[in-house]
């Protein structure tokens, strides 16, 4: 009654009730009450799931909502994690549901409330708030992969783009160096073509001297007959 600040001793036996057969009798070679009478074990999916944060339950409703979120998960989204707030949160949103049927006086008001179709509603609410906010990362972490793919695109278009640029000057060094070879080539054809020219110039000048001696031997000759 402390613990759970109420003074309602009417419920609180049976829970205490409760408490008591689900705890393991020493005398009785650590058995179990509720395993012994039922051969089910005392500790539900639920709290294997949530360990110690199943504490925070106060209300079946609580139970119930948070039982429904979980085996949602389990079935759908099986790798997806709810943090610590997440999960208290759910407890106290169905423990304040329980809580506002309790302000209610009569069973009309009971029944015009419906706390059955507020639980499922609740709980449709909280499923599809959690898949939007797993929608929300899934597409935050593509948008991040997509811009890390830019940006490795853009740096292999600057890497192609030095490489032709690297490529377009050694292309345009390999032409200077072969226009610097024509010219070469040309002047070597001119300077060839000026030492033909000159020897050509030589050989001439030796036959006209050739004829030009032919010649006064000639003369001498006839100056002898005369």
């Amino acid at each position: 009654m402390r613990e759970n600040q109420t003074a309602d001793w009417s419920i609180g036996c049976y829970v205490v009730q409760n408490q008591m057969n689900r705890r393991a009798s020493e005398s009785r070679g650590n058995t179990v009450p509720y395993e012994t009478y039922f051969a089910f074990p005392t500790v539900s999916e639920v709290e294997k799931t949530l360990g110690a944060l199943a504490r925070n339950i106060k209300t079946e409703v609580g139970l119930q909502l948070i039982e429904g979120v979980l085996i949602n998960l389990k079935n759908n989204y099986p790798r997806l994690q709810l943090s610590d707030y997440d999960i208290i949160d759910i407890i106290q949103q169905g423990d304040a549901l329980y809580d506002a049927e309790q302000l209610l006086e009569t069973t009309e008001e009971k029944e015009a409330f419906d706390i059955d179709k507020q639980r499922n509603d609740l709980l449709s609410a909280i499923l599809e708030k959690i898949t939007d906010e797993m929608i929300d990362e899934v597409g935050s972490f593509g948008s991040e992969e997509v811009v890390g793919n830019k940006e490795v695109n853009n740096e292999d278009e600057e890497t192609n783009g030095d490489e032709e640029a690297d490529g377009n000057d050694e292309e345009a060094n390999n032409d200077e160096a072969g226009n610097a070879s024509n010219e070469e080539d040309q002047d070597g054809d001119e300077e060839q073509s000026n030492a033909t020219t000159v020897i050509e110039e030589t050989n001439e000048d030796s036959d006209t001297n050739d004829d030009e001696a032919e010649k006064q031997v000639k003369r001498r000759e006839q100056f002898r007959e005369q």
